[in-house]
């Protein structure tokens, strides 16, 4: 399976701070991501570049192997927030019925 949205070099500023600096993932179209970290990680300004929320600074932001600008805004979803307890209860349950 192809990668569906890819971060390369990606750096951003938020609230005057440097959220993001030089960060390359891809995320796998079909597959279910947890992005995990302590506060200040990056984690929602990751999501909020990738849904083109957030500008960045530098780098390249893909979405099914075309730039994000190329994406109309309104064609993205909001990201579904869980708590890390019920992500744990799907990673037992996802494990349970492989």
């Amino acid at each position: 399976m192809s990668a569906a949205i890819i971060f390369e070099n990606v750096s951003a500023r938020y609230g005057g701070r440097s959220a993001l600096s030089d960060v390359s993932v891809s995320f796998e179209a079909g597959k279910v991501t947890g992005i995990v970290g302590p506060n200040g990680a990056g984690k929602t300004a990751l999501l909020r570049v990738g849904r083109d929320r957030l500008p960045h600074e530098s780098g390249a932001v893909r979405v099914q192997d075309r730039a994000l600008k190329d994406w109309a805004r309104k064609r993205f979803r909001e990201p579904s927030l869980i708590s890390r307890r019920a992500a744990m209860r799907i990673g037992r349950w996802s494990r349970a019925i492989s």
